[in-house]
């Protein structure tokens, strides 16, 4: 989870939880959280489709929300997040795209196995 605060033209600064996952490539916003709090969002003239971990399962992509400002160990500033209506109770999806610039890494990853050092191996 990401703890943190952000805020956009419309609103106040928020303090939110939000799921990181590191199998996204985009950051995104819960649409219904957008609308509710009035935030202006640009829809997408070529929607496209935002692919999922799960065979078969797609979503449509809707527009994006521009420069909402985020505040985050002691890093202020504003990025550009993917509107999409995400699952209930889910406000903020934190991808690859923002770990960087939050400076949220993963570290303690194996690269071999116990019983038979090599190299990682990429399928």
């Amino acid at each position: 989870m990401f703890r943190g605060s952000f805020g956009g033209s419309n609103s106040n600064d928020r303090r939110i939880l939000a799921f990181l996952d590191t199998g996204c490539d985009k950051s995104s916003l819960s649409l219904e959280y957008i609308k509710d709090n009035k935030l202006f969002f640009t829809p997408f003239t070529d929607r496209g489709s935002i692919i999922t971990s799960i065979e078969g399962l797609e979503g449509k992509r809707v527009g994006e929300v521009k420069n909402i400002l985020l505040k985050y160990g002691g890093k202020t500033f504003t990025y550009t997040f993917e509107a999409l209506p995400l699952s209930e109770n889910i406000i903020m999806i934190i991808g690859m795209d923002l770990m960087l610039k939050l400076g949220i890494s993963i570290h303690g990853l194996a690269t071999s196995w116990d019983d038979h050092p090599c190299d990682i191996w990429l399928f």
